[in-house]
């Protein structure tokens, strides 16, 4: 490993090698069942199958991919994918008729009257990733994953317009 390597006064630029290896075989599987395993105790088992179900539904094609060569830019077009991909999954024509024989026309974007944009799934998908992340680069700290991809990200808002009233309310008196 890197600190053997340098504890022992070896060759610096094979101890840079090993320390860049280590990062490249790190994979984002390998990291989420390395911290889920970390939080099974700490956590509910519900907590730890959502993380597992998000990074898996959402960032399927990254598993493989070894956390180091996952830059922000995809991070940040990923986040604004999910969104996309959530408003076009919940805006399907709606199929069949209702119980009365009258066509459905309520849009599922619509249900109870929330307007589904995906901003929670990206969120909670990208959440997850980044806690990933962050474990791994705790759990592995001399190899040189770079810093998180995810602090480039602008999160959406997903807090209610009620609670964004409230929160300019609050704090209205700062403002000059």
């Amino acid at each position: 490993s890197f600190d053997e390597a340098m504890a022992e006064r070896r060759d610096p630029i094979k101890a840079t090698k090993l320390r860049h290896q280590t990062a490249y075989s790190v994979t984002l599987k390998d990291a989420l069942d390395k911290y889920l395993e970390s939080r099974e105790g700490n956590c509910k088992e519900r907590t730890i199958s959502g993380y597992r179900n998000l990074v898996v539904k959402y960032l399927k094609d990254w598993l493989d991919k070894p956390l180091a060569e996952i830059p922000p830019e995809d991070v940040v077009n990923r986040h604004a994918k999910i969104q996309k991909d959530v408003v076009k999954a919940n805006t399907k024509a709606p199929q069949g008729t209702s119980k009365g024989g009258t066509e459905k026309t309520k849009p599922q974007t619509e249900r109870n009257n929330v307007k589904r944009k995906g901003h929670h799934s990206a969120n909670n998908a990208l959440v997850a990733f980044r806690a990933v992340y962050n474990y791994a680069r705790k759990l592995n700290p001399n190899a040189s994953l770079p810093e998180n991809p995810c602090n480039v990200l602008n999160w959406a808002d997903t807090r209610s317009a009620k609670a964004k009233i409230h929160i300019r309310q609050r704090y209205d008196h700062l403002r000059d």
